[in-house]
């Protein structure tokens, strides 16, 4: 399930040069000792101040492509494959960067199924491009089209995965800095591939997903012996479905000046929230439904 990871580690040794392609090297002006950057198929790998590091996709680089998952086993003998070509024991490197994801084929466009989410505390979402992100200072949530982004920069989709044209949807997690503070110590590569870790990593993914607050379909054959206001609450639902709620919630931030004081702006959009999904006229959606069953059975068996 990972895909980037980003990580350096310390030692005197100096990495195996004839394995990389793009090489540059030239004398730190500090203290004469070569730097050296370059790439490993598709990992950017430098050698500076007594420290090697690596970032890129690390799917990518084992399986060929990142529409392809790495499993916890495969994990290990990816590393111990950038190891061996290096030349640099990376056990005890530690991770600054790491994003875990997953592709599902679905019944319907991707796009169908990004129409339901709603926001996410203390992530603000945007769009970009026909994808979804939740982003603050540390993590990122994103929800995209991969193989549209593969074409886009001309890397070939493998041929399995031709006939889903516009419907397998990427989630990934990024954690962009303080993966110690994120995942609570600090991370090396050797974690990445430990049983108990691995599980904790990709509880951490899928909790994320769940705490997207989903926007319910109404249901008006549910009402039933309606009163004026909960009629009223349900054509306030529909309204704002039609308006969008992003766009609703964001008029509410940007006019926070407006109101007696911010707190009253965040009730009225918890409030907005209750009302849009009131049981007595919402249902779940069937989109995601299907989206939470393919979440949940990513990490059952935790390969």
């Amino acid at each position: 399930m990972y895909d980037t990871i980003g990580s350096f580690v310390s030692t005197n040794d100096r990495i195996n040069q004839d394995c990389l392609i793009n090489l540059n090297e030239y004398p730190n002006k500090y203290t004469g000792e070569p730097n050296v950057y370059g790439k490993l198929g598709n990992l950017k790998i430098k050698q500076v101040n007594g420290e090697v590091g690596f970032i890129g996709s690390l799917a990518k680089y084992y399986l060929g492509n990142s529409l392809r998952t790495l499993t916890r086993q495969s994990t290990e003998r990816a590393f111990e494959k950038i190891s061996d070509e290096l030349c640099i024991k990376l056990k005890n490197a530690r991770v600054y960067r790491l994003d875990i994801a997953g592709n599902f084929i679905m019944k319907n466009p991707y796009k169908e199924y990004l129409i339901y989410f709603g926001d996410c505390n203390y992530l603000p979402k945007s769009y970009w491009k026909d994808s979804a992100y939740y982003t603050n200072s540390k993590r990122q949530l994103i929800f995209y089209d991969k193989p549209k982004e593969m074409k886009n920069k001309k890397i070939e989709i493998p041929e399995e995965f031709l006939e889903y044209k516009g419907r397998i949807l990427r989630y990934e997690l990024r954690l962009l800095k303080r993966v110690k503070d994120q995942l609570g110590k600090v991370v090396l590569l050797s974690d990445l591939y430990d049983e108990e870790f691995y599980i904790k990593v990709l509880n951490i993914w899928k909790d994320s997903y769940f705490a997207i607050n989903k926007i319910n379909s109404l249901n008006p054959s549910k009402m039933k012996n309606a009163t004026s206001k909960e009629y009223k609450d349900y054509l306030l639902s529909y309204l704002m479905r039609e308006k969008g709620l992003d766009h609703i919630f964001c008029n509410i931030d940007s006019n926070r000046d407006k109101f007696k004081s911010s707190i009253e702006a965040s009730r009225l959009k918890a409030e907005l929230k209750k009302i849009n999904n009131n049981s007595n006229y919402s249902e779940m959606n069937e989109l995601i439904i299907e989206l939470d069953g393919k979440v949940k059975q990513a990490v059952k068996y935790y390969r």
